[in-house]
């Protein structure tokens, strides 16, 4: 199966309407903080991508989001991970992901990366920052 990524964006906030599409509210890829350690309250990961020529065995597709701090440390302390059921009739089809992660404590200031990855296979990734708030 073939996987092209259409977008994968952190926001503040999605909605999903009745016909499943989506709003994404307040796109951004810097996030600022007084001090540190600072909380983050949650954050939004939406993804879309396009699959072709699924098989049999991508019947269920398994995902998972990682992110890591500028240092490497993994951020998610138990894995964030979403199923979805394909159907392998379609020879190319569009699905959304959206990822919620609350409380997230940034302890630097940096670059941050978040990765969408299929069987622990990158798919596609996004950076942000953390910066000092300056008064």
């Amino acid at each position: 199966m073939k996987i092209i990524k259409n977008f994968f964006i952190l926001c503040e906030n999605t909605i999903l309407d009745n016909e499943k599409r989506i709003s994404l509210i307040n796109i951004y890829d810097i996030i600022y903080a007084a001090k540190l350690p600072a909380m983050h309250g949650k954050l939004v990961l939406a993804g879309n991508m396009t699959l072709q020529d699924p098989t049999a065995k991508d019947k269920e597709i398994e995902f998972s989001l990682s992110i890591k701090s500028p240092s490497g440390k993994e951020m998610i302390k138990s894995a964030s991970k979403l199923r979805r059921e394909i159907d392998i009739s379609l020879s190319e089809q569009a699905i959304g992901l959206i990822f919620t992660v609350n409380g997230v404590i940034f302890e630097e200031f940096g670059r941050y990366s978040a990765t969408l990855s299929k069987d622990s296979k990158e798919i596609m990734s996004l950076s942000f920052s953390v910066k000092e708030k300056k008064n």
